[in-house]
């Protein structure tokens, strides 16, 4: 008897070699990311798993293939779980690998637009008028008072400073001039210029809450306030998320900053519906992240998939996948079956 007649085909099992470990990494890549919220041990466990059993599926399919040809049920029955194992693996790994970067870039953009437009339209529909235009002409004579200090020919005690002095007395409730007397070598030091415009300032933004004008408006001016600045840290935290998805723990860095950043929005965006009275409808109610929620999420992995159905690369993935197993199946029969043997008159390995 011919020796080889009982073994199986050797380039098959060198090529079942290579192919397994491509599959066995782009699948379990793809689950150890989604099982990473749970610690690394546990991710590491279940990514071995779920690649173990994706090949032993390959492994069943291929044998009942040899073995069992007529046997169509059980063969698709292990095709069905093989093919969701590998294509939800395959698509999470592609996804991170070559459009991560690109879903954190586009969320990014779209809450700039949304929080941009939360602190400037947003802020402009709490009614703070009265207010605004007393604040912009305080701030105007501040101005004019702090440029009066750093004349070095009066040192902020001249007529025009006096008169400056005045008017802000007039708006801000025990407002008093500081008493620096009449040297202006004094002033020659720039530190000390310095510390006497800030103690102005200071003077005239604690005086200020005291007028009435403040203190008939002080709850919309406040929210107005909290929205510009809460507005503003959003801003200034999106530009600090990480644009390059290039590992597990930079998408968790991403994801946990865009979910923080979407509380304070919501919280910031229920004080403006509370006093916009209905105006507010074209401000964004909330930041949608559920594409980065999604991401890497095996709680979200459907409807993640589900949702990028319009994208032809979703469409790729699964076809990568498919070929994966068709390639790892097709290995597994060559191997399995001995060299030589006929499966039958015009009849060549295939799937069924």
């Amino acid at each position: 008897m011919n020796r080889r007649s009982n073994s199986g085909d050797k380039p098959a099992l060198i090529a079942l070699i290579g192919i397994s470990i491509v599959f066995a990494f782009i699948i379990g890549r793809g689950w150890k990311t989604l099982f990473s919220p749970y610690g690394a041990p546990t991710a590491w466990v279940a990514a071995i798993l779920i690649v173990f059993i994706a090949l032993s599926l390959c492994w069943a399919i291929a044998s009942e293939r040899v073995h069992h040809p007529h046997a169509k049920g059980v063969i698709l029955a292990y095709f069905f779980f093989l093919v969701n194992l590998s294509a939800l693996g395959t698509i999470n790994t592609m996804f991170l690998q070559f459009q991560g970067s690109s879903v954190v870039r586009s969320e990014i953009d779209k809450a700039i637009v949304a929080t941009t437009k939360l602190k400037s339209e947003g802020a402009a529909l709490i009614d703070t008028k009265e207010y605004d235009e007393y604040d912009r002409r305080l701030a105007l004579l501040t101005s004019d008072l702090r440029r009066e200090i750093q004349n070095p020919v009066n040192c902020g005690q001249g007529p025009r400073a006096s008169q400056i002095i005045e008017q802000i007395k007039q708006m801000v409730p025990g407002f008093q001039p500081l008493s620096l007397g009449n040297n202006c070598q004094n002033f020659n030091d720039k530190d000390k210029v310095d510390q006497v415009i800030e103690t102005y300032r200071k003077k005239i933004d604690e005086g200020k809450r005291l007028s009435q004008v403040y203190v008939s408006k002080k709850s919309d001016i406040i929210a107005k306030e909290n929205i510009e600045a809460g507005a503003s840290d959003i801003l200034s935290r999106l530009t600090k998320i990480p644009k390059e998805i290039n590992s597990d723990s930079d998408l968790y860095a991403a994801r946990s900053e865009f979910e923080a950043v979407a509380q304070t929005y919501l919280g910031l965006r229920q004080e403006l519906s509370s006093r916009a009275k209905g105006r507010d409808k074209d401000i964004p109610q909330f930041l949608d992240i559920s594409s980065i929620t999604s991401l890497g999420n095996i709680g979200q992995v459907i409807p993640f998939v589900i949702s990028r159905l319009n994208d032809i690369a979703t469409y790729i993935y699964v076809f990568l996948a498919i070929v994966l197993d068709f390639a790892v199946i097709a290995a597994f029969v060559r191997v399995i079956k001995p060299v030589g043997r006929n499966l039958g008159p015009h009849r060549t390995p295939g799937m069924l």
